[in-house]
């Protein structure tokens, strides 16, 4: 366009009158994603043992997941679990060319040829370390060779980071090591999807330079059983410290003392567990 040239504009009819704000339709979306995660959690039996998706966090939080005590959970977040799991379901796609959602969990399949991977597929494939438990998202079988994916669906922002950074997430990238250490595999990714354009980034791994932190991590827990006496809250990642983020809040500002008179009053059946359990690799 020509320096100086300006683009007319016509006036609209009317102006531009003021809608009115219907609240109803997603307060109804909220209400049925808390009633369904409340279903979920009331049929879910701890299992006692660690969860390699749950590694990275306060050990604080670990310990009371474990034991199976309750923490709301509010709709952004399970809004947010839902779209992860629509999202990467398309990254799957992209990948492999195959639709995960219509297979079973961990049965393998074969992608077809000129797909961006190759090999056969597993999904949702049970994997663990040290007694502990998880799911690997892809399980990769190609030229003899076993490979690990872990797909994670962020948003515009997240995807900028690790774009910018040009480094995985690290609670990511544990939870990965953790798989892999289980069985055994050297050659793993972690595939960010980025939710509002589907981008796909991706970073290579080296499991054992994670697994200093990750035995730490499971000896702590262990020795929390040991000593039956919960430990104070401490952050492990900045995000820790961002509310929106933060798990068991009315916990957190608690001393050891306190959190085990809270326990042992309000929730009996937990101390009772918490008493009895032990972590056993």
């Amino acid at each position: 366009m020509p320096a100086g040239v300006k683009i007319p504009t016509r006036d609209l009819l009317n102006g531009t009158p003021p809608a009115t704000r219907v609240r109803t339709f997603g307060d109804k979306v909220h209400e049925l994603l808390v009633a369904d995660n409340e279903e979920k959690m009331a049929k879910h039996i701890p299992s006692g043992k660690v969860s390699g998706g749950k590694l990275s966090r306060p050990l604080l939080w670990n310990v009371l997941s474990l034991i199976g005590v309750p923490d709301p959970i509010d709709p952004y977040l399970l809004g947010k679990f839902v779209r992860g799991n629509d999202v990467e379901d398309r990254a799957i796609k992209f990948l492999t060319g195959i639709d995960a959602s219509k297979v079973a969990d961990n049965t393998p399949v074969e992608a077809e040829p000129g797909n961006v991977l190759a090999g056969t597929f597993t999904f949702q494939k049970p994997g663990s370390y040290r007694g502990g438990v998880g799911y690997i998202d892809m399980a990769q079988e190609v030229g003899g060779m076993t490979v690990y994916h872990e797909i994670k669906s962020v948003t515009k922002m997240a995807y900028d980071r690790v774009d910018k950074e040009d480094q995985p997430y690290y609670h990511h990238a544990i939870q990965l090591a953790y798989y892999c250490l289980g069985d055994n595999v050297s050659e793993a990714y972690l595939q960010y999807l980025n939710a509002d354009d589907y981008r796909i980034t991706s970073f290579k791994i080296n499991p054992l330079e994670y697994k200093e932190e990750i035995d730490k991590e499971i000896d702590d827990l262990k020795t929390v059983f040991i000593t039956k006496k919960l430990p104070p809250f401490v952050a492990l990642l900045d995000m820790h410290k961002v509310k929106r983020y933060r798990q068991y809040e009315d916990w957190n500002w608690l001393t050891p003392d306190q959190m085990m008179d809270k326990l042992q009053n309000q929730f009996p059946e937990q101390y009772k567990r918490f008493m009895e359990m032990t972590i056993d690799d």
